[in-house]
């Protein structure tokens, strides 16, 4: 159940870090940060953990008649604790933020293609226009020439003058033809190449969502971290770091229902031992009598 918690963000398990709390291996450690008295067995705290079932919470807990000295104890245990973290929260943040650069980084790139994509599309668009107009002016030529050959054709009745005349026309109507399909042509070209860029451009926007959703994703796993995204700190973590990836979700309290001696219960079991002890002495005496007395 623990490790089906446990996700790569995190700094360690639960279940481990519940086992370092309760080795507490920095005992020494915390007892001269604290010039504490490394002998005195007033100093010696057992630290107690427990592991939220199914969650990655761990209670904390030290048992002490000195509560203020436990408190002040537990402060710099959960301190040590952080501190033991920190190193691996460091490097997780530094390639964090290093892969938060790249896909910046991607991004820009892309962003920069689908401008120059966009700039050749206004290119492409601009000749097309272009192309038009010289069709529709290739066509109103082949039109005007269409109408004068019809104008000699009604106006002339001596074939051989005609011939000329016509051969001129029939080769200024093919050329005009020919021009306006290889125009044609050009538009059609022009109108496919348009259409892959438009591709070309949908297909970059879809990366670029999808950088979008990883960058989403990494600050996310920055934030159980605890550090804000910001890639353009030279080591790598926010100003405001303070933890290593562990969250102290309630500081340390004294418990206000202290567990104190309860004279009542004690004077009422030390009457009913004495009774009792009393009643076996009585035993006894009088068998010791009888036994006495039949020797």
């Amino acid at each position: 159940q623990n490790s089906v918690i446990w996700r790569e963000t995190d700094v360690d398990t639960p279940a481990n870090i519940d086992a370092i709390v309760s080795q507490n291996p920095f005992h020494y450690e915390i007892l001269a940060q604290l010039g504490w008295n490394i002998q005195d067995s007033k100093n010696k705290y057992d630290v107690k953990s427990k592991l939220e079932q199914n969650t990655k919470y761990i209670s904390i807990s030290i048992d002490s008649a000195e509560p203020e000295r436990a408190k002040e104890y537990l402060e710099v245990f959960l301190a040590k604790i952080n501190a033991f973290y920190y190193p691996k929260v460091k490097t997780n943040v530094e390639l964090l933020n290093n892969t938060i650069k790249r896909i910046i980084n991607e991004k820009q790139g892309i962003s920069s293609q689908i401008e120059l994509l966009h700039s050749k599309l206004d290119t492409l668009e601009n000749e097309d226009i272009k192309l038009k107009r010289q069709v529709d002016e290739i066509q109103n030529r082949n039109t005007q020439a269409l109408n004068q050959h019809d104008k000699i054709l009604a106006k002339e009745s001596n074939p051989d003058s005609m011939t000329p005349l016509l051969l001129y026309s029939n080769i200024m109507q093919e050329n005009l033809t020919q021009i306006d399909k290889i125009l044609n042509n050009m538009r059609e070209n022009n109108k496919i190449q348009r259409e892959d860029l438009q591709q070309d451009i949908k297909d970059l926007k879809v990366e670029l969502a999808n950088l979008d959703v990883q960058l989403k994703n990494l600050e996310s796993k920055l934030a159980v971290l605890g550090v804000k995204a910001n890639p353009d700190t030279q080591d790598g973590q926010s100003e405001d770091i303070e933890v290593s990836g562990i969250k102290i979700i309630q500081e340390p309290t004294i418990d206000p229902q202290r567990v104190s001696p309860k004279r009542t219960l004690m004077v009422a079991v030390a009457g009913v031992l004495g009774l009792f002890v009393g009643i076996f002495a009585a035993f006894a005496a009088e068998f010791w009598q009888s036994h006495k007395v039949s020797a």
